[in-house]
């Protein structure tokens, strides 16, 4: 897994519109995939597929889609049927778990590949939980604030 393929991935990911805003470090809750990157990077990026793969489910949930595809492919399918991500978003994400799951299979990763996890990951999770939290109070008919 490389550094370059990556920084293609973010670079349609920021233009997709699926990178939040960097947050600081100080403010950042640790995700299991950034405590492990040091003494495992295969490790490191099959946790942040994980994590991926979970925000894709919530983000479905969050407008009451209980029943999804347990493949990512067939779920990010899914969520682009159901307009929950619309057809950049799918792609750069299709184009992006192949990656992640080469790090499963024992790819070799170059330590390019886990300081743009630490970096991009959390951005392109922090943009799915955000889409989710909006989801689910336009879904539930809920009204901020009151």
């Amino acid at each position: 897994v490389e550094f370059q393929d990556l920084e293609k991935v973010a670079a349609r990911a920021d233009a997709a519109g699926l990178l939040s805003n960097p947050v600081p470090p100080d403010q950042q809750a640790p995700y299991s995939f950034q405590m492990i990157a040091t003494a495992d990077p295969n490790l490191a990026l099959a946790g942040m597929r994980i994590e991926l793969e979970r925000r894709l489910v919530q983000l479905a949930r969050s407008r009451g889609h209980e029943d999804v595809p347990r493949s990512i492919g067939q779920l990010l399918d899914y969520l682009n049927l159901r307009e929950l991500i619309n057809g950049r978003e799918r792609s750069v994400l299709s184009d992006l778990v192949p990656l992640l799951n080469s790090a499963v299979h024992g790819a070799k990763v170059d330590a390019g590949a886990v300081d743009w996890a630490l970096d991009i990951g959390p951005r392109i999770l922090g943009a799915l939980d955000q889409r989710a939290a909006s989801s689910e109070i336009r879904y539930k008919g809920i009204v901020p604030g009151e």
